[in-house]
């Protein structure tokens, strides 16, 4: 009689998948993603030319978990929940910065990676920039434009889908994950509703949707499957 034992590596891996997901599902807010990156080193790889933002804004990572996509700004000044992207998956992870304003500091994200946890694989959905539009009315409106200016700023110096991208990467290995997909372009939510509801073909948005998902992965190492680019993570 055989008897087949699977390797510890197996179970420490699937351990590491089901603490992941509890975190993610039980969590609220932006909570520290426990990478271990130095953030600033990051940034040099993927930054535009000799841009030196960490000599001028504090930026760390953040799993966002319930309620999803809001920003924290000004939680001593001025206080608000602003919708920033739009949710196109469970799970988000961001890249937030932190700042002041006349005095009072703030955390605010700038750019998400949504995805979902599927097996042993991250499914990447979503690769976004966050959008600040006040209102003329809105009472914090100042402040509001104040952080999509250091938004802005930042993410122009970025390659910044990339480093979202690098970073959901480095988050899968070291969480027990041995693969990562990213939706093809072609099945992007909202290329396919702009087709189906208005019935046009948006070439700006769509252009936007190649850049985000089909070139970065390509960029990024990835192998298009049927509606996936795909990657295999090397175990640590």
């Amino acid at each position: 009689m055989y008897v087949f034992l699977r390797p510890n590596n197996f179970f420490n891996k699937l351990q590491k998948r089901r603490n992941a997901e509890h975190l993610l599902l039980n969590s609220v807010g932006l909570v520290p993603a426990t990478i271990d990156l130095d953030i600033n080193t990051v940034m040099r790889g993927f930054s535009k030319g000799d841009s030196n933002i960490s000599g001028k804004y504090s930026l760390s990572l953040s799993l966002v978990t319930r309620p999803p996509i809001v920003s924290l700004t000004g939680q001593d000044y001025c206080p608000f929940k602003e919708k920033i992207c739009n949710v196109d998956a469970p799970h988000h992870l961001a890249l937030v910065v932190s700042d002041s304003y006349e005095g009072h500091i703030y955390s605010a994200m700038i750019a998400v990676i949504g995805f979902e946890l599927r097996g042993s694989s991250v499914i990447v959905y979503q690769i976004q920039g966050g959008r600040i539009k006040p209102k003329e009315d809105d009472k914090n409106i100042e402040f509001k434009k104040h952080v999509g200016k250091v938004r802005k700023w930042i993410l122009s110096r970025l390659n910044w889908e990339q480093l979202l991208v690098y970073v959901i990467e480095e988050w899968a290995r070291l969480n027990g994950f041995s693969k990562v997909k990213i939706q093809c372009a072609d099945d992007n939510t909202w290329r396919q509703e702009t087709q189906a509801i208005l019935n046009i073909q948006d070439s700006s948005r769509n252009e936007r949707i190649d850049k985000h998902y089909d070139q970065i992965a390509e960029i990024s190492g990835y192998r298009r499957g049927m509606n996936y680019w795909n990657k295999t993570m090397v175990s640590v």
